[in-house]
C-alpha cells in the first residue's frame, strides 16, 4: 500500500501557506515603499495629493511630487477627508439597519 504525500509534505502545507499569504500581504506595501524611496533619492520629494483645476475648471485631486513637509501636510489633509467620509457613510449604514 502506497501513500502519496509523505508526513514531510504534511507539514509543509501550512508553512507553504503562511508564506504565500504574508508575501501577498506585504509584498505590495514593501513595493510601494521602495518606489517612495527610490522617488525621494532621485527628487528629494515626496508624492503628494493636490487640487487641481483642469481647462474647463472642474476641480480633482492628483498626485505630483511635492517637498517632504508639503507632502506630509497633504496627505494628513487627505486622511481626514477620509476620516470624514467614512464617518457619514457610518452614520447612513447604522440609520438604514
Amino acid at each position: 500500500m502506497s501513500h502519496k504525500g509523505t508526513w514531510t509534505e504534511l507539514q509543509a502545507a501550512p508553512r507553504d501557506f503562511a508564506h504565500g499569504f504574508l508575501g501577498g500581504l506585504f509584498g505590495p506595501v514593501l513595493a510601494l515603499a521602495a518606489a517612495v524611496g527610490l522617488t525621494y533619492a532621485a527628487t528629494r520629494k515626496l508624492p503628494a495629493v493636490k487640487e487641481v483645476a483642469r481647462s474647463d475648471g472642474i476641480r480633482h485631486r492628483a498626485l505630483s511630487l511635492a517637498p517632504p513637509l508639503e507632502a506630509r501636510a497633504s496627505w494628513a489633509r487627505t486622511a481626514g477627508d477620509l476620516r470624514s467620509v467614512m464617518l457619514e457613510l457610518r452614520a447612513q449604514m447604522q440609520h438604514r439597519g
